[in-house]
């Protein structure tokens, strides 16, 4: 049985099953577009503005997102697959939903005005809780990359190596390749993906998985931010960028505040800091924000992108 760790914050959300279908009510401080739209996932497909379909672990699911004034109801839809009590905590915890994102979005504009508008922009962002293993390789991918790109490199290893898992919603799925099914590759297995240099940094990523096994990896999450960053670092072309991108989006570590171009010119552009002074940018970041510094990263990673597209 899967089990996830639920923090109840007390924020009156309440779930039903009605018609197979999973109903999560009363979900405030939320915005399902600019969750899976923020940079931090790549298996989800906008079908309108409200709806998405997308794959985690070896679920295929719609998310429907009905606003209701200041708060909302999410449905979800999940593949040849009845709604059950487990499924609710699934996604509560992979969605962040009992996290009290209005109390840390106060506590980041106290005092500071310019972030205020930042939140603004992009105040229903959730950091999702994902799967460390996919996250490593995902951002692995997303190295010198753009999101359609990504999408569709992941989409290619998916279905290469991938176990299948039926299909729904008018299209087949497959499973992120486990570490074994990608270990077993070669560079001229990869070559049709047009991953590039990155090939070789996958396969080694694999391989490295599969000697000091997926707890390794796994642990990580339970380890201090400077533990887990060193062992990450020690995968063949991942640098400090990727390594707190797992340590966001797959361990858990809240704390971790990644750093790439974009990141840099917002920092730049609040507090002034050289762009390529990220140990100021991290201090600034640990100051400002404190343990929460990574969700505050979505904030103005997405306040930046989104200017750009402006």
């Amino acid at each position: 049985m899967e089990v996830y760790k639920v923090e109840s914050g007390g924020l009156g959300i309440k779930s039903k099953i009605k018609e197979k279908q999973m109903i999560i009510d009363g979900i405030q401080d939320f915005s399902l577009a600019q969750t899976l739209e923020c940079g931090q996932c790549f298996r989800w497909e906008a079908q309108d503005s409200f709806s998405y379909i997308g794959v985690v672990g070896h679920r295929v699911a719609k998310l429907t997102w009905e606003p209701e004034g200041e708060q909302g109801s999410l449905r979800i839809q999940q593949m040849a697959h009845e709604s059950s009590p487990d499924d609710e905590a699934f996604w509560r915890y992979y969605l962040d939903l009992d996290r009290d994102y209005g109390k840390i979005k106060r506590k980041f504009c106290r005092g500071n005005q310019a972030m205020k508008e930042v939140i603004r922009v992009g105040q229903g962002i959730h950091v999702l809780h994902q799967d460390p293993w996919e996250a490593l390789i995902s951002f692995i991918i997303s190295q010198n990359n753009h999101i359609p790109r990504i999408k569709a490199s992941i989409q290619g290893l998916c279905q290469l190596a991938g176990t299948p898992l039926g299909e729904a919603f008018g299209s087949p799925w497959y499973a992120f390749p486990e570490p074994r099914q990608m270990a077993s590759l070669t560079r001229e297995d990869l070559s049709p993906i047009r991953l590039g240099y990155r090939d070789e940094y996958i396969l080694r990523a694999a391989k490295k998985v599969e000697e000091d096994g997926i707890d390794r990896l796994l642990e990580c999450g339970q380890k201090s931010p400077e533990e887990a960053l060193q062992y990450l670092c020690s995968f063949h072309g991942v640098g400090k960028k990727v390594a707190h991108c797992t340590m966001l989006y797959g361990l858990g570590h809240r704390s971790s505040f990644p750093l790439d171009v974009w990141m840099k010119r917002v920092m730049h552009q609040m507090y002034h800091i050289e762009e390529q002074d990220e140990g100021a940018m991290e201090e600034m970041a640990a100051r400002q924000y404190g343990v929460d510094c990574g969700i505050a990263q979505q904030y103005l990673f997405y306040h930046i992108t989104q200017s750009k597209k402006k």
